[in-house]
């Protein structure tokens, strides 16, 4: 091994490194990120959970209706319901079978 080779594998050795410790302090600096925010909203989700969980026998169809009013579930209500993905919001991707045809081609060519 000439000496340009091991000094540019000894180049992507310390950058490879030096990346992922990038990447490991990265998620702590995510503290102060707006995903935090939903996480006023857990204790009551908690406390009606524990709720349901405490009776002895399960809701029926117009219990779980009437606690639902129009929202996601009996617990969550309708929590958060406008940042949850909907098909009919979002554009549609291409099949999974087109995108297994296409790195097949780029494989075998």
């Amino acid at each position: 091994m000439s000496f340009r080779s091991l000094f540019s594998m000894f180049t992507v050795l310390v950058i490879s490194v030096a990346l992922l410790l990038g990447l490991a302090v990265t998620p702590t600096m995510a503290g102060s990120s707006s995903v935090t925010k939903g996480v006023e909203q857990l204790p009551q989700i908690d406390a009606e959970a524990g709720k349901v969980a405490e009776k002895s026998a399960p809701m029926g169809l117009e219990e779980v209706e009437a606690r639902n009013e129009g929202g996601l579930n009996e617990i969550q209500g309708s929590a958060d319901a406008n940042k949850m993905h909907k098909a009919d919001t979002s554009k549609p991707g291409p099949a999974i079978a087109k995108k297994i045809d296409k790195a097949l081609e780029k494989v075998t060519k």
